[in-house]
């Protein structure tokens, strides 16, 4: 079955390889070059990277997330920095190559762990 135009015009290959060459020039940090699959605990290669941002809803607020896509076990999840991040400019330090020292957690476990960094944050201001 064919899923996009690029599969229709026999480019599948082409494609993949092209991304993982542009992604080389994104100079991501060692620190997510280094991640693994979650699942599988397999390597992941550039293109893999699907995603870096920053949220600003109430329950992850200042957290990183990453979204990859493992080759090997074709699962696609969004990792959980938990950081606290308090600027656009810490965030850009991370991105820089400042390595997070903080959990790395899949978006099941998120929402299984009830964290909300709001709440979190107006409560913790109110001691």
């Amino acid at each position: 079955m064919i899923n996009n135009y690029w599969e229709e015009l026999d480019m599948s290959k082409e494609v993949l390889d092209r991304l993982e060459f542009e992604m080389k020039k994104m100079n991501l940090p060692d620190w997510v070059k280094n991640i693994h699959c979650p699942f599988c605990k397999s390597e992941l290669p550039l293109k893999s990277f699907r995603h870096i941002g920053l949220c600003f809803n109430t329950r992850n607020y200042g957290e990183m997330t990453i979204e990859v896509l493992c080759e090997k076990c074709l699962k696609m999840d969004t990792l959980y920095v938990r950081v606290n991040i308090q600027n656009i400019e810490q965030f850009i330090d991370f991105l820089n190559g400042e390595k997070p020292e903080a959990n790395f957690v899949i978006e099941e476990d998120m929402y299984k762990l009830q964290y909300n960094n709001m709440v979190s944050k107006i409560v913790g201001e109110r001691k």
